[in-house]
């Protein structure tokens, strides 16, 4: 069959030649059908110009609508995308949130732990500080000169601020 027109009253290329009446050309869309000819009266109809540029306008429309619907499609994909991912980071922090609450209390933990430590270590300094102060004018024990605190319990405060000091680098 050869190429029709577009219908005159809808626009509309979904157009066969009616099989009970092979003379006319119908429109499935609008029900218009006509004239006598066939494919030839129908191409060969006096078309207005406003017929003709509103035709012209239907097309580009269709056109422009084609074009939306693939936008459309594009972006609705695109949404859908972005809500799996969101599905999936919205899981990932579900599980990670238990892991995390567990890093913060061994985090606090750890910096009690450290603060205890430090005044610990702040209060061995400042006995050490005295004993020190207290020893300047001390003789030696076996001269038989009283000291304020034994050397033995010197060497131990020395030992424990050794360590605390030991344990305060290793963290």
């Amino acid at each position: 069959m050869d190429k029709l027109k577009l219908c005159p009253f809808c626009g509309s290329v979904n157009l066969a030649q009616d099989a009970a009446l092979s003379d006319y050309i119908e429109c499935r869309d609008c029900g218009a059908y006509g004239p006598d000819g066939g494919v030839e009266g129908w191409n060969t109809r006096a078309e207005s110009p406003e017929l003709t540029a509103a035709n012209a306008r239907v097309a580009e429309l269709k056109r422009v609508n084609a074009i939306m619907d693939e936008e459309l499609r594009t972006k609705t994909q695109a949404l859908f995308n972005l809500e799996s991912e969101n599905k999936v980071l919205k899981d990932i922090d579900a599980h990670r949130q238990p892991h995390f609450e567990s890093l913060q209390q061994e985090y606090y933990a750890e910096r009690d732990r450290r603060m205890k430590l430090e005044e610990a270590l702040g209060q061995l300094h400042d006995s050490a500080s005295e004993y020190a102060a207290d020893q300047s004018g001390a003789n030696d024990p076996r001269c038989g000169v009283v000291q304020p605190i034994s050397v033995a319990d010197g060497e131990a405060l020395n030992d424990a601020l050794r360590r605390a000091a030991a344990l305060l680098e290793k963290k």
